[in-house]
């Protein structure tokens, strides 16, 4: 029988913010309405990115940083006009080529 021996290291040192700061490069810019208690449920799912909010009258910016950025258009689609993409543009414009497409088949 052979066994492998693995030798394991542990970094005393680690910090998860600084993993977090390193590994969310992109910038998300959201426009959210609190349509059915979607900040609350938003919060949740960015609870492990940097969040910064500001308000304004009748909506919230939300900017974030996150690993990737396809992955989070996603998971905020669920949210539906009560989130708006506004940054990055191609993110923002997927979005509104693929309303159009979707669109498109109910005319």
């Amino acid at each position: 029988m052979n066994v492998i021996k693995e030798e394991i290291s542990i970094n005393r040192n680690f910090d998860i913010q600084d993993y977090l700061t390193e590994i969310q490069k992109y910038k998300m810019v959201l426009r959210v309405y609190d349509e059915g208690n979607v900040r609350k449920k938003l919060e949740l799912l960015l609870r492990d990115n940097q969040l910064k909010i500001e308000k304004k009258e009748d909506y919230d910016v939300y900017s974030i940083m996150v690993s990737d950025e396809q992955l989070y258009a996603e998971k905020i689609r669920q949210f539906g006009r009560s989130v708006i993409i506004e940054e990055p543009k191609e993110i923002k414009e997927d979005m509104i080529a693929e309303i159009k497409e979707i669109m498109a088949l109910y005319e």
